[in-house]
């Protein structure tokens, strides 16, 4: 079996030697890390639809920690908050300890509209360097 050298623009060349030569990640996912590295210097970019830097590809992305998947509500949601003390003891103590209050969310029905921001970590920047580095 002969080595394959793609040639083309840097953001193929890598995502191939990622997921052909080390077998990493599957392409499409190495494709839409190595664009956004190229492309859109790391980020942050609004992800698309569809396509080769879709949602989906970047939340697989997320969960192998290569890149940060952040979520903006773009309406506003109301929020019950919960204390299990006072609120003179709050004032008394002069800051918030994390363990004693809860926040609820309250849907009130329908879809809310959530705008996603994705950036490259440094663990994926690494891996993109790395790529370009033995290729």
């Amino acid at each position: 079996m002969t080595a394959t050298r793609p040639g083309g623009p840097p953001a193929y060349v890598a995502a191939h030697r990622i997921a052909v030569v080390d077998g990493r990640l599957p392409f499409e996912q190495a494709y839409c890390l190595t664009k956004l590295v190229f492309d859109h210097a790391g980020g942050p970019v609004v992800p698309e639809r569809r396509g080769q830097m879709s949602l989906k590809l970047c939340k697989a992305l997320a969960v192998e920690n290569l890149v940060m998947l952040t979520g903006e509500m773009s309406e506003t949601m109301p929020a019950i908050v919960r204390l299990t003390v006072t609120a003179s003891f709050l004032e008394e103590l002069g800051y918030l300890p994390e363990q004693i209050v809860v926040v609820e969310s309250r849907n009130s029905g329908g879809h809310k509209n959530v705008n996603w921001f994705v950036e490259v970590t440094q663990e994926g920047l690494d891996l993109v360097a790395s790529a370009i580095a033995s290729g």
